[in-house]
């Protein structure tokens, strides 16, 4: 999912919904002005960390594509409520359309020093609860999944390691892996992050679990000028090669919000309103 945290005053925060993640979603992040060659890799990560706290409601768009059946994308709108403390996240997704779809929910929530819990639900079945063993969970049957919720949150794990330079489309940029240490729920075993040097934004993810090979490789498709000058993505796909299937996914709405506790107990998810 994409770094909300870092772009809250940006046009970000009015056309893409997930930034964090994914959110969209998916941890693409920029940084500030300060040129990114003059930054090791440890100070280059520290400014893509969460630093923001407070609600946010977003909207995205989903677009997942399978190569091995003839069948035509399945198209989603999502909507996202979430809160983010120094120590906590909580967020949840819900779908807003088709309407044969509708009010389908996941839940997460994650506090610092304990086990990571959510819950799903699909109308007509019961709320289903599940933890850290989950995380690889298909969200919505798209690529991303559960553990993608948690936008950006990678950028917090203890381990990082600068693997050196790379290019893409003739851009120089320098790749990142970051591990998590062993007490924390990590649906991933690590991610290696490749980010734009000159414009500093991320150009590609690869997550991994205990192969070799990335079980998700995130792509940025498009990205735009935002209002204070920043380089942010506005579109991204999502890669899944041991299924050959992907999901492209763009933002449409966010902005800030508040909410009670009781927006994010499991109950919530019965419930699809706007806040």
């Amino acid at each position: 999912m994409i770094n909300l945290d870092h772009l809250i005053q940006s046009r970000m925060f009015r056309l893409l919904s997930v930034a964090c993640a994914v959110w969209i979603a998916a941890g693409f992040a920029c940084v500030t002005s300060i040129s990114a060659q003059s930054l090791s890799a440890h100070e280059l990560i520290a400014r893509m960390r969460p630093k923001s706290t407070g609600g946010f409601y977003a909207r995205l768009r989903m677009e997942i594509h399978d190569s091995a059946a003839s069948v035509k994308p399945i198209v989603l709108q999502v909507q996202i409520k979430g809160r983010r403390t120094e120590t906590s996240l909580d967020i949840l997704y819900q779908v807003i359309y088709p309407k044969d779809r509708k009010g389908e929910g996941v839940l997460l929530r994650r506090q610092d020093g304990k086990p990571t819990e959510g819950a799903s639900y699909v109308p007509g079945g019961s709320i289903t609860s599940f933890g850290p063993g989950d995380l690889l969970t298909p969200l919505f049957g798209s690529d991303l999944c559960y553990e993608d919720m948690d936008q950006g949150g990678f950028f917090n794990w203890e381990n990082l390691a600068e693997l050196g330079l790379a290019t893409i489309e003739k851009r120089p940029c320098i790749t990142v892996e970051l591990s998590p240490s062993k007490d924390r729920d990590c649906g991933y075993t690590k991610v290696r992050s490749v980010i734009d040097t000159k414009r500093q934004v991320v150009l590609r993810l690869e997550k991994f679990t205990a192969s070799s090979d990335p079980l998700h490789i995130i792509e940025t498709t498009h990205v735009v000028t935002a209002d204070n000058g920043r380089i942010v993505p506005d579109k991204f796909t999502v890669l899944t090669p041991i299924r050959n299937t992907s999901t492209l996914i763009e933002g449409h709405s966010q902005k800030a919000a508040t909410y009670d506790n009781s927006q994010f107990k499991p109950e919530a998810l019965l419930q699809l309103t706007r806040p």
